[in-house]
């Protein structure tokens, strides 16, 4: 999504005039999801169009943000979302698009798909949870590299362990670090997006004022410096895993362009890549993982039905928390339905 930084301004303004200023206040909405306006992701699966939020909540989450951080307030776009709220009493249009590469994505100021988790634990009703897919890229291009790749002679042991011990390796890397869990869990989630192993500034041409400008890298803007990213990249287990999965991408890839499946030439078609040039390895892997992403996606929506609120990229926001044997019964659904053997969390939001 992007709007303009003026309309932004503007935007706040307005609603800091209008709104956050009244003394009357909103009326509560109750929550909802409309099932009668539904976006079809293919394959017999549907997705509500239509979720009512109370925006009173929402309203006081503004005021709140503006006041902390007026620039944070501003990237958000809370001024839009608030405004579009209001005026359609609290109904909020779920808009989505399939990309060519097959990933599901939310467009439109009011979709809930990139809220913030912060937002999204105080509109949604307290029972919601997220359903997501354990290390879902990784998982899934392993499993393809399994499949597509002849040779048994190589081996990922890091990969394989931070598959099986996620948590307790990130744990360990933000201890050493000093750093929230999360920061790490960002870094190894940009190492599988193509990253490159730097922490020097990058060029970058401004699209407004003309001229070059200079921004930080990945892993210094996540970590907040450059000294601890660079103890990031130094860090032995970071360096065997950044490494095997770089192996995993090359041998993936050359085994795709050896067998030169049919979608290939199609996805340079739709992408108007010249028919001279080959798919770069970014985007046949890309392409792997989405395909997949978005097949065990509509697997899991289709089994949960009525209970989902909105689909994420590899994960879906739904009404109730699911115990233990409901969520292994949908792991093994996604397994009958797409030969993927994931394994999935049931959290709050």
């Amino acid at each position: 999504i992007f709007v303009p930084k003026e309309k932004i301004v503007r935007a706040g303004n307005w609603i800091k005039q209008k709104y956050l200023q009244q003394t009357q206040k909103i009326e509560h909405q109750g929550f909802s999801v409309d099932w009668t306006q539904t976006f079809d992701f293919g394959g017999g699966v549907e997705i509500p169009s239509r979720i009512r939020i109370d925006a009173e909540v929402l309203q006081e989450f503004c005021e709140e943000k503006f006041r902390e951080d007026e620039k944070l307030h501003a990237d958000w776009h809370l001024s839009v979302m608030l405004s579009s709220a209001m005026e359609n009493n609290g109904w909020m249009e779920q808009n989505y698009w399939v990309s060519p590469l097959g990933r599901l994505f939310g467009r439109g100021i009011s979709s809930l798909q990139y809220c913030p988790k912060e937002l999204l634990r105080r509109i949604l009703p307290k029972t919601c949870s997220v359903l997501d897919v354990n290390t879902a890229a990784l998982v899934i291009l392993y499993q393809e590299h399994q499949r597509l790749v002849s040779s048994q002679a190589s081996s990922f042991p890091h990969l394989e362990e931070f598959i099986a011990e996620k948590t307790r390796i990130r744990r360990d890397i933000a201890d050493s670090l000093g750093v929230e869990i999360d920061q790490v869990k960002k870094a190894f989630t940009a190492i599988g997006f193509g990253i490159k192993r730097t922490t020097s500034p990058y060029p970058v041409r401004n699209v407004f004022g003309g001229g070059i400008q200079y921004e930080e890298s990945t892993l210094v803007k996540n970590f907040g410096s450059r000294q601890t990213a660079e103890q990031f990249l130094e860090n032995e287990f970071v360096k065997e895993y950044w490494n095997e999965y770089s192996r995993l991408g090359a041998e993936l890839t050359q085994a795709v362009r050896k067998q030169n499946p049919a979608w290939m030439e199609e996805l340079k078609r739709t992408l108007e890549i010249p028919e001279h040039k080959i798919l770069p390895k970014k985007t046949i892997l890309f392409y792997l993982f989405q395909q997949a992403e978005a097949g065990i996606l509509k697997s899991i929506c289709r089994q949960v039905g009525a209970d989902l609120v909105l689909p994420k990229h590899d994960a879906a926001v739904l009404l109730k928390r699911y115990e233990p044997q409901e969520v292994f019964r949908i792991e093994q659904g996604i397994l009958e339905d797409t030969g993927f053997l994931v394994k999935l969390s049931s959290e709050p939001v």
